[in-house]
C-alpha cells in the first residue's frame, strides 16, 4: 500500500509507504530496530520529531549513514495539511485494491516452467498429466531409482530385456517403444513424435518438449504424444505385475480406441480436418441435413469412421415411417444417434414399446419428441410409467411437445411432485388434466413445485377444491412478485375492493393469465357499456374467461335488441345470457323470435365471427 499524508493520524510512521513511496522501516532497517515505539501514527512521530528520541541505544559510525538518510528524506516531507492520509494499492493503476492483483503478486519474481504448455496444458486427463510431469524431472519408479534405493526390482527393461531400465531407455531406446512412437507419428499424421527426427539429447525434459515444440498441429501432438508414453509405462507396469503382454499393434489399436473416447469427450482436434469434411458430406447428402445443421453436427461425430451403422439407423427410422425430414430432424437435434445400435438398442426399444400397446405411428411420432433418450434401454420403464400416468398415448404425446418428460428423474423429480400434487387433493384424472395443460409443471424442481402450490393457496383457493387445479394452472408460469402485480392491475381495473378482487380470482383464477389488454377492454365493455357493477363481475368472473367479440358483446347486442324491441318476456340476468352455450343461448333468445325478427339469427351469427353489425335489423 502506498500512504499519501495529510494530517498523519492514520498513516504508520515505520510501516506505512509515505516517504515517496517507501516504508521508513525499510529505508532504515537497522534504526527501525533499535526505535522503542513502533506503533507511532506519522503525526506524533513529527510533533518536536518525537521519532528521533525513540531511538534508543547507541547510534555507531555505522548506522549513521542510515539515520541521516532517514532524517533527511522525513524532512523532505514538509509540514502536514488538513483532511485524512490516503491508501491507494500499488498493484492497480486505479490504487483501488482487487483480489486478482494480490494473487497475481504472489508470483512476481517467480520464473514458469516449460513444462506448462507441453504437461499442464496438454488436452488429456489428469492422471496423465501428472504422470508425464513425473516423467519430465525424471522421477518415476523405473528400476535404475530402485536399485538406488535398495527396493526390489527386475533390472532389465521388460519390453526388450536388453538394458537397464532407465527412464531414458524405456521411453526413447526401447525397441518396443521406438516402434510404437513410429507406429503412432505415421497414424496420427505427427512427424515430431518420429524416433528418426528426434534430437539427441539425455535431457528427458528436452526431450518431451521437443516432441511438440515444432509440430504444426501442437495440441494434438501434446495430447497423443502423452498418450502414447502413457501407454508404454501401463504395457511395462502389465508386464511386470499381471505377466500379460501385447504386441505393438494391439498397443497401437488401444491408443486408437482411446482417442475415440477422447474424441466423444471433446477432444475435436484429435481428429483430422479431412474426415469431419467427409462426415459433414454424408450428412448433407445422405441424412438431407442443411451445410450449417451438418457443420455443428459433424463435430459430435468426429470419431464416426464408417457410414455402415449410420446407414442402418437411418433403414430403421424409415422402415418406421418416419419421413426424410422426420429423420433429418432427428439427426440434427441428436447426432449421436446414427451411433446407436440396431440390433442391441433400437430394435430392443421399439420392441418393448410395442409391448405396451403403442402402434408404429406412436412410437414414430415420439423418435423426435424423445430424441437421444431412445438410445437409452430405460426408455421403456419410463413409458410403462407415464402411460399410466396420463391414460393414453396420445396425451403423452401432446406434453411431449412441450417437455421431454422422459428426460426427468422419476425418484428425484417425478414421483415426488406426484406425491405433493395428490396432498394437494388431486386425483389421477385432475393431474393428467393439470399436466397436459401445464406440460412443464411435472418436470419441475420439487422445491419450486412447493412455492407453486403455495401461490395457488396465497389467491385464496384452498387444496382440495375444485378450483385448486386451475389455480396451480393459473400460477404455475409466474413469480411471486409477478402474481401481486396482476392481482393489483385487476383491482384497479375493475374497481374492487381487496374483498372483491380475492372473490373473483378464487372463481376463476385464470383471471391472472389474461393480459393487460384483453382485461382493459373487458372492463370497459361491462362496466361503461354494459352497466355491469363491479362486484357482479367479482361474484360471477368466470365470464371475464369467455371471448369479448365473439361471445359476450354478440349476446349483449342481441338481448338488447330483444329488450328495447319488447320481444322477452321475462328479464334475464347478463350472466344467464353469457354463460348458457351456443345451442341454449339460441333455444332461449334466438329460435323463439324467428317470425317476429326474422334476420336476428343470420345477424347474430356475423356478429360472432367478428363482423358486429350496428343494428339488429327487425321487420
Amino acid at each position: 500500500m502506498a500512504a499519501q499524508v495529510r494530517d498523519g493520524k492514520t498513516a504508520s510512521f515505520w510501516y506505512d509507504s509515505w516517504m515517496q513511496g517507501e516504508a521508513p522501516f525499510l529505508v532504515a532497517p537497522d534504526i527501525f530496530q533499535l526505535a522503542r515505539r513502533k506503533n507511532k501514527m506519522v503525526h506524533a512521530a513529527l510533533r518536536d520529531n518525537s521519532w528521533e528520541r525513540d531511538v534508543q541505544g547507541r547510534v555507531t559510525t555505522g548506522l549513521l549513514p542510515q539515520f541521516v538518510n532517514l532524517w533527511t528524506r522525513v524532512a523532505a516531507t514538509g509540514q502536514l495539511s488538513a483532511g485524512q492520509d490516503v491508501f491507494s494499492w500499488k498493484l492497480t493503476e486505479s490504487g483501488i485494491f482487487s483480489t486478482s492483483s494480490a494473487y497475481h503478486m504472489q508470483f512476481l519474481g517467480s520464473t514458469r516452467s516449460p513444462l506448462m504448455a507441453a504437461v499442464w496444458k496438454a488436452w488429456a486427463p489428469a492422471k496423465i498429466k501428472l504422470f508425464a510431469w513425473l516423467l519430465a524431472i525424471n522421477r518415476l519408479l523405473t528400476a535404475d531409482r530402485l536399485m538406488a534405493r535398495k527396493w526390489p526390482n527386475c533390472y532389465f527393461c521388460p519390453l526388450c530385456m536388453r538394458n537397464l531400465e532407465t527412464n531414458m531407455h524405456l521411453f526413447q531406446e526401447c525397441t518396443w517403444a521406438r516402434r510404437l512412437w513410429a507406429m503412432g507419428a505415421d497414424r496420427f499424421q505427427l512427424p515430431s513424435c518420429h524416433p528418426d527426427n528426434w534430437s539427441t539429447t539425455t535431457d528427458t525434459t528436452e526431450w518431451l518438449l521437443g516432441l511438440t515444440t515444432n509440430a504444426a498441429h501442437a495440441k494434438k501432438a501434446r495430447s497423443i504424444s502423452l498418450l502414447i508414453a502413457w501407454t508404454i509405462w501401463g504395457e511395462r507396469n502389465n508386464r511386470i505385475f499381471r505377466g500379460q503382454e501385447r504386441s505393438v499393434e494391439r498397443a497401437m489399436d488401444s491408443i486408437g480406441d482411446e482417442i475415440t473416447t477422447w474424441t466423444w469427450a471433446g477432444g475435436k482436434h484429435l481428429m483430422p480436418r479431412d474426415h469431419n469434411l467427409a462426415v459433414e458430406e454424408y450428412l448433407v447428402s445422405t441424412c438431407g441435413l442443411t451445410r450449417p445443421q451438418a457443420v455443428k453436427a459433424s463435430a459430435k461425430l468426429s470419431h464416426l469412421r464408417s457410414p455402415a451403422n449410420a446407414d442402418a439407423v437411418l433403414a430403421f427410422l424409415a422402415g418406421l415411417g418416419l419421413s426424410g425430414a422426420d429423420a433429418a430432424a432427428l439427426v440434427a437435434r441428436d447426432p449421436k444417434f446414427l451411433c446407436a445400435k440396431v440390433d442391441k438398442t433400437l430394435a430392443p426399444v421399439v420392441a418393448g414399446l410395442s409391448g405396451l400397446g403403442l402402434s408404429r405411428s406412436d412410437i414414430a411420432r415420439l423418435f423426435p419428441l424423445a430424441v437421444h433418450k431412445f438410445r437409452e434401454k430405460t426408455v421403456v420403464s419410463k413409458m410403462h410409467y407415464y402411460l399410466r400416468l396420463f391414460g393414453s398415448s396420445g396425451n403423452l404425446l401432446r406434453v411431449m411437445k412441450f417437455c421431454n418428460v422422459l428426460s426427468c428423474n422419476l425418484e428425484r423429480v417425478v414421483k415426488p411432485n406426484l406425491a405433493l400434487l395428490q396432498g394437494c387433493g388431486l386425483g389421477d384424472c385432475d393431474i393428467a388434466k393439470l399436466c397436459i395443460s401445464t406440460p412443464r409443471l411435472l418436470a419441475n424442481n420439487p422445491k419450486r413445485l412447493q412455492a407453486i402450490v403455495t401461490c395457488a393457496q396465497n389467491i385464496g383457493v384452498p387444496r382440495g377444491s375444485r378450483m385448486f387445479r386451475h389455480a396451480l394452472h393459473a400460477v404455475a408460469p409466474f413469480r411471486e412478485e409477478e402474481i401481486a402485480a396482476r392481482v393489483e392491475y385487476l383491482r384497479n381495473t375493475f374497481r374492487w375492493t381487496d374483498a372483491e378482487v380475492g372473490m373473483a380470482v378464487s372463481k376463476f383464477p385464470r383471471v391472472l393469465t389474461k393480459s393487460k389488454e384483453s382485461l382493459q377492454r373487458r372492463s370497459e365493455f361491462l362496466i361503461s357499456e354494459a352497466g355491469l357493477e363491479p362486484v357482479h363481475i367479482a361474484q360471477r368472473s368466470v365470464i371475464l374467461g369467455h371471448s369479448l367479440e365473439g361471445r359476450l358483446r354478440p349476446r349483449y347486442y342481441a338481448v338488447k335488441f330483444l329488450k328495447e324491441n319488447g320481444l322477452l318476456k321475462r328479464d334475464s340476468s347478463y350472466y344467464t345470457v353469457f354463460k348458457e352455450s351456443e345451442k341454449a343461448f339460441k333455444k332461449m333468445f334466438i329460435h323463439p323470435h324467428k317470425e317476429a325478427a326474422p334476420h336476428l339469427e343470420k345477424d347474430y351469427d356475423a356478429a360472432c365471427k367478428g363482423e358486429v353489425p350496428t343494428n339488429f335489423r327487425f321487420t
